[in-house]
């Protein structure tokens, strides 16, 4: 039977002790299972540490949210500390989320459906994947693949010589046809296979154990291609690569169990999970401009050999309105989390206050803003401002931005337009 604790990242500290006695097992077997799945998310990670102890029994987790799948029967469930512990909502949210970031339609509607019965993120995943793919199957994904075939039409590329006398099964052409055997259909059937490790609902399971069975049949023959070109973003098999590439990505930080390749889990970097977020929605916002994460020259490097290089500030995100920038930086830190200073609780830290300076001296520009999460509802005033810091002329403006069901309905559409009216009032505000 599986078992699953929930925990909040960047959350109180919790007790190793009192987490193993309610699972029955010893505190050392549990904190082994943690440091192996942690060490095994290490190599895709590396150098970030993603666990905070207090003392020698309390922990949580920094960095990362979603499962950490510590065996078969035991999965740790991590929140982001910008949504809410308190219902299976941010499940939703998380899922909704981490689709967005990775380039993808979103499965909105998909997703309601799929999560309306269920509290389990792997069995609303499968079940999005499982809906598509049925929908979809009718018209698999079909390329063009160099093939070698024999037939007495001849209908490819073939040598003179082996049309004088044809074998009995005909005359050995080569070509391109159209067929299934893609590495298209390879991706699905990857994310299938690390579906039905996780999933144990029956009826679920029956589903995604027959498209196992078809993605296999169309896969006969099938040979790896270098190139994999990304679908049309009006595919109907788009979406549903996004989801199978992401799965495929989790499960390259894999352990073993017996003899089963198990992941550690679906776990995302919060950090960057914020930073692709709020790029994405402003994108969203402000269609009409150019909206990247761009590269600005701040000084030179002059080295004894006589070799200069430059020396870059990269802020998150650039709107450039015309001749006129406006930048803007992804912070994840909740204002919590601040440490308090003798003045009172600050909000920018000093090495965000002086990064903040350089990006400003790299673009010539004097204003930035610092985009912090919060844990507000998208529907509410969600977004809070925090405080300035003037420096010559320059300003750093901190806020933070509520996320919190954003899966819900026109919940996007709500954070666009939060984002868009913070973007609007301080770009008129640098203008005057």
């Amino acid at each position: 039977m599986l078992k699953t604790i929930t925990l909040h990242e960047y959350g109180e500290f919790v007790s190793l002790t009192s987490i193993a006695n309610t699972l029955e097992m010893s505190k050392e077997r549990l904190w082994s299972l943690i440091l192996k799945g942690l060490k095994k998310l290490s190599n895709a990670y590396p150098k970030q540490g993603f666990l905070e102890t207090k003392s020698l029994d309390t922990f949580r987790f920094a960095g990362i949210a979603g499962i950490l799948a510590l065996s078969p029967t035991l999965h740790i469930e991590i929140v982001p500390k910008f949504l809410s512990v308190d219902d299976n909502q941010w499940k939703d949210d998380f899922l909704f989320l981490a689709l967005l970031t990775n380039d993808g339609h979103l499965f909105e509607k998909h997703l309601h459906r799929a999560s309306g019965k269920s509290n389990n993120l792997y069995e609303i995943i499968a079940k999005i994947w499982v809906d598509n793919f049925e929908k979809n199957q009718r018209r698999i994904i079909k390329t063009y693949v160099k093939n070698k075939w024999t037939d007495f039409s001849l209908d490819g590329d073939f040598e003179e010589e082996d049309i004088i006398i044809p074998s009995s099964e005909g005359y050995p052409q080569k070509g391109l046809k159209l067929s299934k055997a893609n590495n298209y259909n390879k991706i699905l059937l990857e994310a299938c296979e690390i579906l039905l490790l996780r999933i144990k609902k029956a009826g679920l399971y029956e589903r995604l154990s027959r498209a196992k069975i078809s993605l296999q049949n169309d896969l006969k023959g099938y040979i790896k291609t270098k190139n994999t070109p990304n679908l049309s973003r009006n595919n109907n098999w788009n979406e549903l690569l996004i989801l199978a590439k992401l799965l495929i990505d989790n499960r390259s930080i894999s352990y073993h169990g017996g003899n089963i390749s198990l992941m550690p889990g679906f776990i995302i970097r919060t950090d960057k999970l914020w930073e692709r977020f709020l790029r994405k929605a402003a994108q969203k916002a402000f269609p009409e401009i150019t909206i990247a994460k761009n590269s600005y020259c701040i000084g030179y490097r002059h080295y004894k050999n006589g070799k200069i290089s430059k020396i870059n500030a990269t802020p998150d995100i650039s709107f450039h309105f015309g001749e006129e920038i406006i930048l803007a930086d992804a912070k994840y830190k909740s204002v919590n989390e601040q440490n308090a200073t003798r003045s009172g609780n600050a909000i920018i830290s000093s090495s965000d206050f002086y990064e903040s300076l350089a990006f400003m001296q790299a673009t010539n520009t004097n204003n930035l803003l610092l985009i912090y999460p919060n844990t507000l509802k998208v529907h509410e005033d969600s977004i809070q401002y925090l405080e300035d810091i003037t420096s010559n002329n320059r300003t750093i403006c901190a806020l933070s931005l509520g996320v919190t069901d954003i899966s819900s309905k026109n919940g996007f559409k709500k954070v666009v337009e939060n984002l868009k009216k913070v973007i609007t009032n301080h770009k008129q505000q640098v203008t005057c």
